[in-house]
């Protein structure tokens, strides 16, 4: 073999090893390259998040290398068609382009890939278990989140909109400081209930609860953070009912406490009907405070209308107020408290309602202030001193007691009326009579005392009168035992002068006494009843117009046409209504009328001396003085008792 031949015999045989060498290197590399591992491995979440351009950011667990991932964005439940986008990164993560598909359920594969290239020969393999979940693109979102209240159930409901698997934290926020989870929800609607027992506290006023969700998407592969929506607010009033539920509860004879339930307004307002049909405001009560409004003592036997309102914040479309106005009618009966009382002798004032220990007297010049009754004893007061006084021994004002139930018209303290058969008694008539000269009150009105049980049967007769529509016009009630004997006095005087200058003229006695009667028939000489504070002598008024019955005869008429025996029907009439309550009858004066139960039972003092207001009062604004001629102390200090009082301009006491 000549040496050429050699020499390319070595050449091919080293030309063929370096072929085999290369060979198996390219096999052994091959054979690395498709049996190596490939995976996403074990952290195997999608993060999305959203960006302003529309597109979204896709992140996923891994390291950086040239081309080292495949992702795939295809229609869901489609494996096998074509993908809508496809991407190879050289990192874990990467920007799928707004233009896709943002409400259409996708499916997003992420393939770890690697790639292999040798002596112009390339290889690329995806890894067989891609990170695959089926997602929205579209950013998780709640959408016109609202709220509704059910008013006065203290219930809020939410709804709003949002993609179907959306999730969404749910915050509320008091007044603006931490926000608190209420709770992780699905689906597009929720409820929170106010109050006790329930989700949140009621909001005080002026309190904001805002409310808002943060939506999000989150399933086994996926971690999908979206964004909050816009707050809604709930207030206190929002959770409040409309309807005031005005309630009454009687304090005592003649006072109130009206009450009512928390509703929509700002405040609320109290008003009192009037006369003439127009509503006084009384009070306005800021909503927050206590809904709760006292009448105060209001006159005795009268009635009265409240109206509560609530005023300002929600109001209704409707109306000018928040809710319906409610309304409540009040009436009251015998109200003892603040009444005027005497006593018909001094009285002991016991600090008991038993009367076991004394610790005053009552004067028979003062009056006392009656603040209510306990076990036969009435309770008076002044500034310094509470006690009980034998209520059987003392009368007590009837315009103070039983107020509008009658009327007054005291004459014997303005001008007296006596008469006989029509001839008034010059020397008695149109006169104040002797110890009536205090009765009479300066800013009108009198003062018609009486026995404290025997005003009690005045008003059973003047209820029923009442309700036929009759009204008790007292003419006298407490007469004192001076009055009597200064009437008599003076009739006695002119008994025998004729009642006129014409000729022939009957005396006033023959006119008085018909020859049946005689003066002390009409007129006491002793001893009244009235002088006991037992009787009272009284007119009938019709209500519906104001007109007084006539009778047989005036009033106080001195002679035989005003005994019962001559009753006519309206005299029978009032002398039934009140021998019904209790009364005894006076044969000569169809007028008059006696509590026999009471003396016989009692056996009452008489009084010999009148009565005057002086005395402490004292009424829902405080305690005032009021003199013997009616007017109150103000403006100075005065000695009471050994006491000095210092008044207000007002005439209550300061301080």
């Amino acid at each position: 073999m000549s040496k050429t031949a050699k020499w390319l015999l070595g050449a091919f045989l080293l030309l063929l090893a370096a072929a085999l060498a290369v060979g198996g290197v390219f096999l052994k590399q091959r054979r690395d390259f498709r049996d190596a591992e490939l995976t996403m491995g074990t952290e195997r979440e999608l993060s999305l998040a959203h960006r302003e351009d529309g597109g979204v950011d896709l992140r996923w667990p891994g390291e950086r290398g040239k081309d080292r991932y495949y992702v795939e964005v295809r229609p869901a439940g489609d494996p096998a068609g074509e993908p809508l986008y496809s991407a190879l990164c050289s990192e874990p993560g990467c920007t799928l382009p707004a233009a896709l598909p943002q409400r259409e359920m996708l499916e997003l594969r992420v393939y770890a890939r690697a790639s292999w290239e040798m002596l112009g020969h390339e290889e690329i393999r995806l890894c067989g278990d891609p990170i695959s979940v089926p997602v929205f693109l579209a950013c998780p979102a709640a959408e016109g989140l609202s709220v509704s209240v059910d008013e006065g159930g203290q219930q809020a409901f939410f709804s709003w909109t949002g993609l179907a698997d959306n999730s969404y934290r749910f915050y509320v926020s008091r007044d603006g400081g931490e926000p608190q989870l209420l709770g992780i929800l699905t689906g597009e609607n929720a409820s929170v209930t106010f109050g006790e027992g329930g989700d949140l506290p009621v909001p005080e006023r002026g309190e904001t609860f805002r409310f808002w969700l943060e939506a999000f998407r989150e399933k086994p592969g996926l971690r999908y953070p979206g964004v909050s929506s816009e707050t809604v607010s709930v207030v206190r009033e929002d959770l409040l009912g409309v309807t005031l539920d005005l309630r009454c509860e009687r304090e005592d004879d003649s006072s109130f406490r009206l009450s009512w339930e928390e509703t929509k307004g700002e405040s609320y307002a109290v008003l009192r009907q009037e006369e003439d049909g127009s509503w006084t405001t009384l009070a306005e009560i800021p909503a927050g405070e206590e809904r709760v409004y006292h009448t105060g003592h209001l006159p005795p036997f009268s009635s009265s209308v409240y109206r509560v309102e609530a005023r300002g914040g929600q109001v209704r479309p409707s109306g000018p107020c928040a809710v319906e106005p409610e309304e409540i009618s009040v009436s009251t009966g015998a109200a003892l408290a603040y009444a005027a009382a005497w006593g018909l002798e001094e009285l002991d004032i016991f600090a008991d309602p038993e009367g076991r220990e004394k610790i005053g007297t009552l004067p028979l010049d003062r009056a006392a202030c009656v603040l209510g009754e306990e076990n036969g004893f009435l309770k008076i007061g002044t500034p310094v001193l509470c006690g009980y006084v034998d209520a059987g021994r003392c009368m007590v004002d009837l315009p103070d007691y039983i107020g509008g139930l009658c009327e007054y018209r005291i004459t014997n303290s303005v001008a007296s009326i006596y008469t006989v058969h029509g001839v008034p008694i010059e020397s008695m008539t149109g006169k104040v009579i002797t110890g009536y000269e205090a009765v009479a009150l300066p800013g009108g009105g009198y003062l018609a005392p009486l026995l404290y049980p025997t005003a009690q049967k005045l008003i059973a007769a003047a209820l029923a009168l009442a309700e036929d529509g009759y009204r008790l016009r007292i003419y006298d009630s407490f007469r004192p035992h001076e009055a009597t004997r200064s009437v008599y006095d003076l009739a006695l005087e002119i008994m025998d002068e004729p009642v006129s200058e014409e000729e022939g003229a009957l005396t006033y006695r023959e006119l008085m006494t018909g020859d049946r009667y005689s003066l002390w028939d009409f007129l006491a000489a002793g001893v009244s009843k009235h002088n006991r504070g037992i009787a009272v002598d009284v007119a009938l008024v019709r209500i519906e117009d104001g007109t007084e019955l006539k009778m047989q005869s005036d009033i106080h008429d001195l002679s035989w046409h005003a005994s019962t025996a001559a009753n006519d029907a309206n005299a029978d009439m009032l002398s039934r209504y009140m021998r019904t309550a209790g009364f005894g009858t006076l044969f000569s004066e169809w007028w008059h009328f006696q509590d026999m139960e009471t003396l016989n039972s009692l056996a009452p003092p008489y009084r010999s001396r009148g009565i005057t207001p002086e005395g402490w009062r004292k009424d829902d604004a405080g305690w005032r003085y009021r003199c013997a001629d009616g007017s109150y102390l103000a403006g100075e200090t005065r000695e009471i008792d050994g006491v000095d009082y210092t008044f207000g301009e007002d005439g209550y006491l300061a301080g």
